[in-house]
């Protein structure tokens, strides 16, 4: 891949991978494992330390800034790496291109600083334990972080603001991802200060990281060694021993890079996967490590395992939901009516997904987002319907916990995907009808898959927090409040402490809709002027149809979900009136949306005819 002389062009060329057509899926989603299993690992750490009131020790505190740091690396690079393999594309807006170099760097001095830090709190306690408790105070810890993250701040943002100053005449950067000299490569001036800084900050970071560890660890190893106490000389062995091979996994990976960029004959793809391994491998080893080796912290997660099933074993595992309690004359019609209302919608979502699927000309952007609704629609209704039907006519009101929470689960991803993926068609249409001359440009297949997989990607994470908060508490009731399970009525049964799962709950709900309300209300406020702009009297009709589609299955989710949350809230309302508004949000959007869609826009209702009038009844 060549640098062209071109300007300052805002669209920058990554060298991705390149990955044969076979093995683009298999490679995403093993990068996808990847990336969710060190998520679900530092944020356990992060939430172990905060959590247990008996790690609020010094060396945890400084540790807390480990997880965060790997956080922080990981996610400024797999996702886009990911997200290049899967939709083929190597283009990235030069802003976010510096925006993600600069939390690249930001990592790599964090990790230096951090295990410096660490080594320094193990100095202290094995070197002076006496003094360790009036040395190391809270105020001495809270300066000991502010440093670490200062200093690699400062450095980092003095680095990049050198970057500024330099005019831009390339557009390629010869790298995966972005770092600073890849950026400092797409320059034509002259670039000596920058090359200065750029090796003065590495003296820095990496004298002042080993030279404070080897002090460190050769006072420690002194001590050890005069220490007559085997037990606690083994202890102290141990902590310093799991810090030390943090630091060689960081150093040996980064020795590998730039071994292989010094040798001539080292393949570019060799290259490519040593530089992404320093941001996998410690991000993805750190939390292991340390909850492997280090006795409290696995003494911790062996606690709350032991508590949490101590919970469950206390806490029978069937569940007991609040039915509807109908007359034995009335259960049979009622499931009849409930089959009846699961056959419609799945008979009209298949149809809806059928119909662009096999229509070549549908193969648009705005279809290609829609088919997402009728599929999210049936995760919905599916979570629902047979549990439903089931306890109606079996007249049971039990299910398996782990069941409800699967259920729960599936029901959370479908209120969450409704959201996303209206915001997501809004968006289509605001560029569709404001910038038609520049739509063919915007939403490529490349784009379209872009906002596909951040749509999913980002509902199946905040989802999953959202139950990994829930099961980490212990349960002790097994009376549900509601006629399907749901993340309220699920933390509901235990009996610890909710506030952080009702502020992230709360956090969570007002985001997505700030996010969702205010890009629908600007795009179509946007789409109004435009059209009230426009002199074409049948451009004007056509947009404001598909718009007003857009706007009525929306509305339909908005009004059934603010409800649903008004009934929780209303004492004195009726419980079958409270169950009725809650299943009806299950029931509504997932039979309406189809029908609206097929009613309300001509392509698929011309395809539709077209289908059962040539493949179903052809006679």
């Amino acid at each position: 891949m060549e640098n062209k002389s071109f300007g300052a062009n805002m669209e920058l060329s990554l060298d991705t991978f390149v990955i044969p057509t076979g093995g683009k899926y298999p490679i995403f989603f093993l990068g996808i494992t990847i990336y969710l299993f060190g998520i679900f690992c530092n944020l356990s750490l992060l939430s172990l330390i905060i959590l247990q009131k008996n790690l609020h020790k010094p060396v945890y505190f400084i540790l807390l800034s480990l997880p965060l740091n790997d956080l922080m690396g990981i996610t400024a690079m797999l996702p886009k790496v990911l997200s290049d393999i899967v939709t083929e594309t190597n283009k990235v807006y030069y802003p976010l291109c510096v925006f993600q170099g600069f939390l690249l760097h930001m990592y790599g001095g964090g990790i230096l600083f951090i295990l410096a830090a660490m080594s320094f709190d193990r100095y202290i306690a094995i070197c002076m334990p006496l003094c360790y408790s009036s040395l190391m105070t809270p105020r001495a810890v809270v300066l000991i972080v502010s440093l670490v993250w200062g200093l690699d701040f400062v450095l980092i943002v003095l680095l990049f603001s050198l970057q500024t100053r330099l005019p831009r005449c390339r557009s390629v950067i010869m790298n995966v991802f972005c770092d600073n000299p890849s950026l400092l490569k797409l320059t034509c001036g002259n670039s000596s200060i920058n090359n200065i800084i750029g090796l003065f900050n590495t003296a820095v970071m990496q004298l002042v990281s080993v030279s404070v560890q080897a002090f460190s660890y050769v006072k420690i190893l002194i001590t050890c060694v005069v220490m007559r106490k085997s037990e606690a000389k083994m202890k102290a062995i141990q902590t310093c021993g799991t810090h030390l091979v943090i630091f060689l996994i960081l150093q040996i990976n980064t020795a590998c890079v730039l071994i292989a960029h010094l040798i001539p004959n080292a393949s570019s793809y060799m290259r490519k996967a040593l530089a992404v391994s320093i941001l996998i491998f410690p991000p993805f080893l750190d939390p292991i490590i340390y909850g492997l080796k280090t006795k409290e912290l696995k003494e911790n997660i062996i606690m709350r395992k032991r508590v949490k099933m101590d919970g469950l074993s206390n806490a029978s595992s069937v569940l007991t939901l609040q039915g509807f309690n109908l007359t034995s004359e009335s259960v049979f019609p009622v499931f009849l009516f409930a089959s009846l209302c699961y056959m419609i919608i799945v008979f009209c979502n298949l149809i809806l997904i059928f119909t662009i699927v096999l229509n070549k000309c549908l193969h648009q952007p705005m279809y290609l987002i829609l088919l997402n609704l009728p599929v999210n629609d049936l995760i919905g209704s599916t979570a629902l319907f047979p549990q439903l039907t089931k306890e109606i006519l079996m007249n049971t009101q039990t299910m398996q916990y782990s069941a409800c929470v699967a259920q729960a689960f599936f029901i959370h991803i479908y209120a969450g995907g409704a959201v996303f993926i209206l915001t997501a068609m809004a968006y289509d249409r605001y560029i569709a009808i404001c910038c038609p001359l520049k739509y063919n440009t915007i939403m490529t297949n490349a784009h379209i898959m872009k906002i596909i997989t951040m749509m999913w990607l980002i509902n199946l994470f905040i989802i999953s927090m959202l139950f990994f908060l829930l099961l980490r508490l212990p349960r002790c009731k097994s009376l549900m409040t509601h006629t399907y399970c749901d993340n309220p009525s699920l933390l509901m049964l235990v009996c610890a402490n909710t506030t952080i799962n009702n502020i992230y709950g709360l956090f969570l709900v007002a985001l997505s809709q700030v996010i969702a309300n205010g890009t629908i209300m600007y795009t179509y406020l946007q789409i109004l002027v435009a059209c009230f702009r426009s002199k074409r009297a049948d451009m004007r009709a056509k947009a404001m149809q598909t718009c007003a589609t857009h706007l009525i299955a929306f509305l339909l989710l908005e009004c059934l979900g603010l409800f649903t949350i008004i009934s929780y809230r209303i004492q004195n309302i009726s419980p079958h009136l409270r169950r009725f508004i809650g299943v009806s949000t299950l029931i509504f959007p997932p039979t309406l949306n189809p029908i609206i869609y097929g009613l309300k826009t001509k392509e698929i209702r011309e395809k539709v005819i077209y289908f059962f009038r040539n493949k179903i009844l052809p006679f």
